[in-house]
């Protein structure tokens, strides 16, 4: 899996993606009152205009104050009434007829079919989902201003912030109903079209040799026939065990059956472990080149994703990664290891075998090293490497705690061992595996996610809608949301990393047939181009702090993908989320108390 957005703790968390945002709103906050001290100077003069919008500032505290729950609840009744009068139960219907259809087209072969499928219904849930909150959410305090139904409320004793919360509670509530819905269809759907058996026949078994003195040798294997992409090797001990081979991802129960014709099968069972959220435990990445000296990076063997660098084969070039928390304790047999290396040919090779790499245990302490142990990567494919309590070194057989591990820290170093190929790598490419979470769980926590993404959505489409016209209020809030997921984009802009320059000197070098590469030749234009550019990335540097971060709530990857989703990571996001809400809705009660309503 590719982890490219860093996983903090909960304080930490909450501190870095948090307080910029607190920031950049708190300074737009201040700016917004200085323009309206401003205006109600010319309206009322300095003296007068302070008091009028202290009394302005004091009433909406004082509303706040007194907000009626009650009145609240209400109005989130009236909202979720609205919104099933506007038939969002559409959306259901409509995700039923694509997991209708989704059966016929979804690949369930191998490894990947557990990332297939709920890659498709956590996507599904996310657009519909979205869709509906844009929609609702904008086109409502519009469409009741232009009929004037909004007079039948604001005659009553409501307050106008009680009107902006009630919309959005309404809202999320009957969009919380709509994807628990959705959701529960979805886990079903997944265990469904994953849920497979295989059957292996006495005549698909063969007898093994094996040495009689061993303890527990292995007397007879079969292998299954092809099902879903896929096959299993079944080993028969004898001791009576039987034992089904982990391929590809996933296991079976195994139990000899007698079928209708009294001959003996083998049944496997339902699947074991294809729906899984792996615990990992990450280290921390350095680099040594090939003359072995450390670096922050590898090399750049140019490709466009700079997510990943390289260490090059057969020379002294390596990736070093330091865990700081594996302790005996929680690995008393052993550190099971799963990599998942890129693989970077500069000529074809063996593509079947993949390239051979090793990994060697370091002390940090004593710099004790272990013999390397080999395996060979294949891009796309997940290495499994289970590193022993005994591991070999040039001292002899040592103890892997008492050896090499100190104070739960370790170096592992990764090499690829054949010249002129490479392994790209980033931090969270190598990993312990310190165990397994609950699946239904961890589906849970996916579903959180997009539920704070309807949440942020809703509020900023209602907040939008106090001042704007519903089709202008949409387009605002879709344009902030695309914002939201491509937020790297917009940094590189605002940064000026992109080739080209800005927008004013994109525009002449589209004008004039000029390359990205090729500097603009002096002239009258080139000064004021360059200012103006300039003020459009500090603006757009602004827009980059104020808009929420999406990608931080987008979970569904690590659902797919089978990784827990952390504790920390998932109430860092919520608190982050749920305070972002509050402003904006908040900024959308101080436009509808300056709107004339009635």
């Amino acid at each position: 899996m590719v982890i490219e957005q860093e996983t903090l703790p909960l304080i930490e968390g909450i501190l870095h993606y948090g307080l910029q945002m607190l920031l950049a709103l708190g300074i737009l906050g201040v700016l917004s009152l200085i323009i309206a001290y401003l205006v109600a100077t010319a309206l009322y003069g300095p003296i007068a205009g302070g008091r009028e919008l202290k009394n302005f500032l004091s009433e909406i505290c004082r509303d706040w104050f007194y907000t009626s729950p009650r009145r609240v609840l209400a109005l989130a009744w009236l909202a979720m009434k609205e919104s099933i009068n506007r038939r969002v139960l559409v959306v259901a219907v409509i995700f039923l007829i694509l997991l209708l259809f989704a059966g016929w087209y979804l690949d369930n072969r191998g490894d990947i079919a557990a990332k297939m499928y709920l890659s498709f219904v956590f996507t599904s849930m996310s657009v519909l989902v979205i869709v509906l909150s844009v929609v609702l959410s904008a086109f409502s305090l519009p469409s009741d201003l232009n009929s004037r139904t909004i007079l039948l409320i604001v005659a009553k004793p409501v307050r106008r912030h009680e009107i902006v919360l009630g919309r959005v509670l309404g809202f999320l509530a009957t969009g919380t109903i709509l994807l628990a819905v959705m959701g529960g269809i979805s886990y079903f759907f997944v265990s469904r079209g994953l849920d497979h058996t295989h059957v292996l026949r006495e005549s698909e078994i063969a007898l093994e040799d094996y040495d009689p003195t061993a303890e527990n040798p292995i007397v007879k294997r079969g292998r299954t026939a092809m099902k879903h992409g896929h096959r299993h090797e079944v080993l028969f001990y004898k001791n009576g065990d039987i034992y089904v081979e982990d391929t590809p991802g996933h296991s079976h129960r195994a139990e000899v059956r007698t079928n209708q014709q009294g001959e003996e099968i083998v049944q496997l069972g339902e699947p074991l472990s294809i729906l899984r959220a792996r615990v990992p435990r990450y280290g921390t990445l350095l680099f040594r080149d090939r003359n072995g000296e450390l670096q922050d990076k590898g090399i750049n063997v140019g490709t466009e994703w700079k997510y990943k660098t390289c260490i090059e084969g057969g020379t002294r070039s390596a990736g070093i990664w330091t865990f700081e928390d594996l302790y005996e304790e929680e690995f008393p047999n052993g550190v099971p290891l799963e990599l998942t290396l890129g693989v970077y040919r500069s000529y074809k090779g063996d593509i079947d075998s993949g390239i051979l790499g090793s990994l060697r245990l370091r002390n940090p302490t004593d710099g004790r090293t272990s013999n390397p142990i080999l395996f060979r990567a294949k891009e796309y494919y997940t290495d499994r490497l289970f590193i022993p309590r005994t591991v070999d070194s040039p001292e002899g057989p040592l103890d892997l705690f008492k050896h090499f591990v100190v104070d739960g820290k370790v170096e592992m170093e990764v090499r690829c061992e054949e010249r002129a190929q490479y392994f790209c790598m980033a931090r969270y490419d190598v990993y312990a595996r310190a165990g397994d979470a609950p699946f239904s769980l961890n589906f849970v926590k996916g579903l959180t996610g997009i539920w704070l993404q309807m949440l942020l959505i809703l509020s900023v489409g209602v907040a939008a809608s106090t001042v704007l016209r519903g089709s202008v209020a949409m387009a605002l809030t879709i344009g902030i949301a695309l914002s939201g997921h491509l937020l790297d984009s917009l940094k590189t802009l605002a940064q000026g990393e992109n080739y080209g320059g800005g927008p004013l000197e994109a525009l002449i070098r589209i004008l004039t047939n000029r390359n990205l590469m090729v500097e603009l030749p002096n002239g009258f234009y080139l000064g004021p181009t360059k200012m103006f550019d300039a003020a459009m990335r500090g603006l757009l540097n602004a827009v980059t702090y104020i808009v929420p971060d999406f990608r931080l709530y987008n979970m569904a990857d690590y659902v797919a993908q089978g990784f827990n989703i952390n504790a920390s990571q998932l109430a860092s996001n919520i608190v982050c989320g749920v305070t972002y809400s509050l402003i904006v809705i908040i900024i959308g009660h101080l436009c509808l108390k300056l709107r004339q309503v009635a």
